[in-house]
């Protein structure tokens, strides 16, 4: 603030040290006053009068030794702090409360702007001071994005000054930002008219500002694009422009826009190059029917079918229309619906039974129409009188047509199998070869046991693995193929398939079990003899059953400690199952009899009472080969109650022979008197069962018998069975060994 001196005027200061501090400083509470040359208290003096808690002053002086400079500094020194966006050329004006004075209309304001760091003026072009006392701040891609402290001083004088400190942040947003592309519809363009111009709406960005996009286009994602097509990124423009025929089709265009920091997006526009339909040609590639053709009189109908005829515009010229005449104009049908045309299906009906027309041929033409353009497509038919094969049947069966044989089964291990299927049927009966092949039902390829080698002799050899008894069950399909002159015909034999794996018999001990006879108190290690099977299968426990014996045997199998003491004295038995693994497993239970005694002398064998002998025989176990291959093991045994009366003695019987038609005959071990009217025994005299292995008794099959003979030392009993092919009424092969001498 500057004073003219002998100015009478006194300027009353109060007014304005109170509006130039309180804005920004609040309410001042005190204030003082220095003479800034004489460093002197100015609080009250000649020339100037300040009161210290009003800040009212007056200032009045006519010396002139007493010019002077008087100042005031603000007490706060921060403006503002803000965050301004680094955007492209965007201005940032901010308006701050201009410095005054009391002669502001002589003594002008001016600023001067000092970057605090670098302690040199900052970048005009970012921060500037306007004529209207505002600080313009502006911001570019160029800028520098950091935090900037500049201190604003204003003077208005050079020795009167004044200064504030702002603090700008300048940062940088286009990081994040993120392209928003414009999609585009499908673009047509027809060949031969004038370049076609596709406008592309410029792309925005979800920072709008940082919008410095580059754009570029392919074709198909490749890099370059086709003759007819040019991109010009910069007016976001496609041009395109041809005469050739050969670039009809559809084009997808890859239109890629990338911005600095790497986002990029992308979207597709679809071209289409069409013709125009004076351009548009009519052709077909592949007619579907050959230039000559031979329909076989008596053949029955034969339909002809062509393909469809293209255009270039794909029908976009109207709808492809189908016409055909024979013999160069004459209109269809042929000789009375002998040969007729469907246009709509585009098909030539043939049914000709008229031998008289044998060795005749006529020609065909089809035409194919789009407003004005059309094409032709010629052909010969020929009807001659020729063997034709209708149809084929695999085989016939009392009159009716089979395709199904009946169910083979194949034992895994028996060796080759040889299936054998008789030539198929024709009708006609011509002499054209059929032709035979193998497959299995829903597999594609055929498995390792079939060999289809011998496939024209219709044989099917199958060989060994015990693996694919694991899935038995197969269809074999013998597809017998023939060709007549224009065509094929073609039928399935099925002959179902199953494999089995023998079975010989079930798990054995292998040594006989023996019966143990041991006193009472006393103790014995008995050990199981070995366990084997003869088919290689494993094998396991089902069950032990030790029945009252369990009392006085410790240990578990195959080790029993036996030690038999008082009250068990007697005959005990021991009951063994064994099971084997086989797909088709046997069961067999082995019984093992301890005798515990209790006297000095060992028990007899022998009978001692009186009471009515029971005769039982041993198994006898017979094994059929049945007519479809499939065998059965069956034990058969006989229990006699005769009620025989003899001391001392013990009859017993046995199975000495079975014939095949079921004859058996019995033997005892001694003779007997022969029974008078034996004809008349029956299940109340004789009780006679068929059993399995497992001596568990058969229900399944049904019987009658019939004692036919009774000697003294035998009887024969005829079986007869009520389904005898449960049993066995033919044997496949049988072997005889002669004696040449």
């Amino acid at each position: 603030m500057n004073y003219v001196v002998f100015d009478s005027q006194l300027i009353q200061m109060s007014n304005y040290i109170k509006l130039l501090l309180e804005p920004d400083c609040g309410i001042v509470s005190q204030y003082s006053c220095v003479v800034q040359i004489t460093q002197d208290n100015c609080d009250s003096t000649s020339s100037t009068v300040l009161n210290k808690q009003t800040g009212e002053s007056s200032l009045f002086s006519n010396y002139w030794n007493e010019i002077w400079e008087e100042g005031y500094t603000k007490s706060c020194s921060q403006c503002f702090q803000g965050l301004l966006k680094c955007q492209n050329n965007q201005i940032y004006s901010k308006f701050y409360i201009p410095w005054t004075n009391d002669m502001i209309y002589d003594c002008s304001m001016t600023y001067e702007l000092l970057d605090q760091v670098t302690q040199i003026s900052p970048d005009s072009s970012v921060f500037a001071v306007t004529n209207m006392n505002q600080i313009q701040i502006s911001v570019s891609r160029a800028t520098i994005p950091k935090i900037y402290t500049i201190v604003v001083t204003a003077y208005a004088h050079s020795t009167v000054s004044s200064f504030e400190t702002i603090i700008v942040q300048i940062t940088d947003l286009c990081p994040q930002s993120q392209i928003m592309p414009m999609p585009m519809s499908e673009q047509i363009y027809q060949i031969g008219d004038l370049v076609k111009t596709i406008q592309l709406t410029p792309w925005t960005t979800s920072i709008t500002f940082c919008n410095d996009i580059t754009y570029e286009a392919t074709l198909n994602g490749s890099t370059v694009l086709t003759s007819f097509a040019t991109f010009f990124p910069s007016s976001y423009q496609f041009k395109v422009q041809t005469n050739s025929l050969t670039d009809i089709g559809q084009y997808e265009f890859k239109i890629k826009g990338k911005l600095e920091n790497g986002n990029s997006a992308q979207i597709s526009l679809l071209l289409s190059i069409i013709v125009s339909c004076t351009q548009n040609i009519v052709s077909i590639q592949d007619f579907g029917i050959a230039p000559n053709i031979i329909y076989n009189i008596t053949q029955g109908e034969a339909i002809l079918t062509f393909n469809e005829f293209s255009d270039l515009s794909n029908q976009r010229c109207g709808q492809m229309i189908y016409s055909a005449t024979y013999d160069y104009g004459l209109n269809f049908p042929y000789m009375v619906n002998m040969v007729k045309f469907d246009s709509a299906k585009r098909q030539f009906t043939i049914d000709i039974s008229d031998t008289n027309l044998n060795n005749t041929s006529i020609s065909i033409k089809v035409e194919a129409q789009i407003g004005t353009k059309t094409a032709q497509k010629i052909f010969q038919l020929s009807f001659q009188y020729l063997c034709y094969v209708k149809a084929m049947v695999p085989f016939i069966d009392q009159g009716v047509n089979m395709y199904k044989k009946d169910l083979v089964k194949y034992r895994i291990g028996s060796g080759k199998m040889i299936i054998s299927f008789d030539e198929f049927v024709k009708y006609q009966n011509c002499v054209y070869p059929i032709i035979y092949t193998l497959s299995i039902t829903g597999q594609n390829s055929n498995p390792n046991f079939l060999s289809s080698q011998n496939i024209s002799q219709r044989q099917i050899i199958t060989s060994d693995d015990k693996t694919y008894a694991l899935n038995p069950d197969y269809v074999l399909k013998v597809t017998g193929t023939i060709s007549n002159i224009n065509d094929t015909r073609s039928e399935n034999l099925y002959i179902p398939l199953k494999l089995i794996q023998i079975n010989n018999s079930p798990p054995t001990f292998q040594q006989p079990l023996t019966n143990i006879l041991i006193k009472v108190d006393d103790q014995l290690q008995y050990v199981f003899p070995d366990i084997i099977d003869i088919d290689g299968d494993n094998f396991q426990i089902e069950s032990i059953d030790l029945g009252v014996a369990q009392n006085f045997i410790d240990d578990s199998f195959p080790n029993f400690l036996i030690k038999p003491f008082s009250p068990f004295i007697g005959t005990f038995k021991i009951k063994i199952k064994i099971k084997d693994d086989n797909p088709n497993p046997l069961t067999k239970t082995y019984s093992l009899l301890i005798q515990v005694y209790d006297n000095p002398v060992k028990p007899s064998s022998a009978n001692q009472n009186s009471e009515p002998t029971t005769i039982s025989s041993t198994n006898t176990s017979l094994e059929y080969q049945f007519s479809n291959n499939e065998s059965m093991s069956y034990s058969v045994r006989s229990d006699l109650d005769l009620k025989l009366k003899k001391k001392g003695k013990v009859l017993s019987a046995s199975i000495q022979k079975i014939s095949i038609n079921g004859l058996v005959k019995i033997q005892f071990n001694q003779k007997i008197k022969v029974p008078s009217k034996f004809e008349q025994f029956d299940k109340r005299v004789l009780n006679l069962k068929i059993s399995d292995i497992n001596e568990d008794k058969n229900e399944d099959i049904k019987f009658n018998w019939k004692i036919v003979q009774f000697q003294q030392s035998y009887f024969q009993i005829q079986i007869n069975f009520d389904d005898p092919k449960q049993i066995s009424s033919k044997v496949i092969e049988m072997y005889c060994n002669k004696n040449l001498d």
